[in-house]
């Protein structure tokens, strides 16, 4: 994973705020201000997350900056001091999309700060839709000028336009307010048309059969291929679709494995076993492929084969496992995969997607009672999603002690999925749950699933 640094002890208010725990939202609220304002700095400059990309802690630094009432001062220093100078590291990506959060609350100068910042640091672009979604005409000004500003030459404006939807609503807005921008969106247009031709030649892929289909097959259509193949292919195909799969021609493979997942017959698992074993170069898509075919066989083949190589010294192979068991593990593979878990769980970093898949495994054994490796990943793992679906494997495997330990927790955690259970589960006793219920239903900025979740349990109170 991309960040190898070490965390501060889950047990801790600050190792709390890094994974973006509930717990570490309801802690840090006690504490005095100033500590309190130095560990949400510590969390906001130093992004914490192990997959930046998908992982959310904007939402809530910023939503605790708000109850602290943070300064912003710290927050532009970071950005002046330490901006990124290119897009392989994130020094300062997450304050940029904290302050976005902060600034769409209309907290301090949050977005006087971020119109300053797209004159001239790394990610600025970031805070558009943010400052953008605002009703608030002056801002936009401050944006399209802040635009201007970084890009002085026609040249270079034209240049990172090229890279965006301009007929987005917020483009359309920014053009309202600057002559440059509408001009420049105006003869890209006029580019984009003169380049498009519509190909007449086409051929419609509903009408193509098994065999055209995947001769058509390419890196371009692969995935529209793929949706029409799923829907075509019979057990007649099976054979010809086994023809296709090959190393040599992987986008054809892509669409082949697709259609093979619909009608594999028992036949073909053990050459499926050896295409996944022989070909250690295989490219990630494939291999997703070559699951979706495994995962579509009876559990009497695939179980032994998951028991079999869950700790295999070959990380492919463990992957096979993983996934066989996160689909159809049963209550006598809960030994083997708690050692697993607990393995994992050592290096959360290195195994993080390994833990995910483990954990699973429970999602499809419900009842079971208490796990403690369970308990475990919800409160240690560094990756949030992760939690999230330690959250839904604790529910599922022992209800009551997720209600009574984490229910209410859930409630503010950083991922909206976490909110959700916790907005659908949380024990509504407490009134300082039922107010949080309250706050998730009218937050105009929260997720919509977890707002209609709140609102449901109020409406039961």
């Amino acid at each position: 994973m991309a960040k190898p640094e070490q965390h501060a002890s889950p047990d801790s208010l600050l190792g709390q705020l890094q994974r973006g725990r509930g717990e570490g939202f309801i802690r840090i609220l006690s504490v005095p201000k100033l500590e309190a304002a130095q560990l949400l700095l510590e969390c906001i400059s130093n992004d914490p997350r192990l997959d930046s990309q998908v992982e959310q802690r904007a939402e809530y630094y910023a939503s605790i900056a708000v109850e602290l009432g943070l300064s912003l001062v710290p927050l532009a220093q970071h950005l002046r001091e330490h901006d990124d100078t290119g897009q392989s590291t994130r020094n300062t990506a997450l304050s940029v999309s904290t302050l976005g959060e902060l600034a769409k609350r209309r907290y301090g100068n949050a977005g006087g700060i971020l119109c300053d910042y797209i004159a001239w640091g790394q990610w600025w672009n970031w805070p558009l839709d943010d400052l953008m979604s605002l009703p608030d005409s002056d801002l936009h000004t401050k944006v399209a000028d802040a635009i201007e500003r970084r890009f002085p030459s026609d040249e270079e404006l034209e240049k990172a336009l090229d890279w965006f939807y301009l007929d987005d609503l917020h483009w359309a807005m920014l053009v309202q307010k600057s002559k440059r921008i509408e001009e420049l969106r105006h003869s890209l247009r006029k580019k984009s048309g003169a380049a498009s031709t519509q190909d007449i030649s086409a051929p419609d892929l509903t009408t193509l059969t098994t065999k055209q289909l995947l001769k058509l097959a390419d890196d371009k259509n692969r995935h529209k291929v793929r949706k029409v193949i799923v829907q075509r292919v019979t057990t007649s195909d099976v054979d010809l679709l086994l023809e296709n799969i090959s190393i040599e021609k992987p986008f054809v493979a892509d669409v082949a494995l697709a259609g093979l997942a619909q009608v594999a017959p028992e036949r073909i698992f053990e050459w499926l076993q050896s295409f996944w074993s022989s070909n250690p170069d295989m490219p990630g898509y494939l291999r997703r492929r070559a699951i979706d075919v495994m995962i579509s066989f009876p559990k009497a083949l695939t179980l032994p084969l998951a028991r079999e190589r869950l700790f295999d010294e070959n990380k492919h192979e463990r992957f096979l496992a993983e996934k066989l068991f996160a689909t159809n593990a049963g209550v006598e593979d809960v030994p083997i995969l708690k050692a697993a878990i607990e393995q994992a769980l050592d290096d959360d970093g290195e195994y993080c997607y390994r833990l995910c898949n483990l954990v699973d495994a429970f999602s499809h054994l419900p009842n079971i009672g208490p796990i403690p490796e369970l308990l475990g990943v919800f409160v240690q793992f560094r990756y949030s999603y992760g939690r999230t679906r330690a959250a839904n494997a604790i529910n599922v495997t022992a209800p009551d002690i997720f209600r009574e330990k984490f229910g209410s927790e859930c409630l503010w955690d950083c991922e909206g999925r976490t909110r959700v259970l916790g907005a659908k589960f949380a024990l509504g006793k407490n009134k300082d749950v039922r107010a949080r219920f309250r706050e998730l239903a009218s937050d105009v900025w929260e997720d919509k699933s977890v707002r209609e979740e709140a609102e449901k349990r109020i409406a039961e109170n």
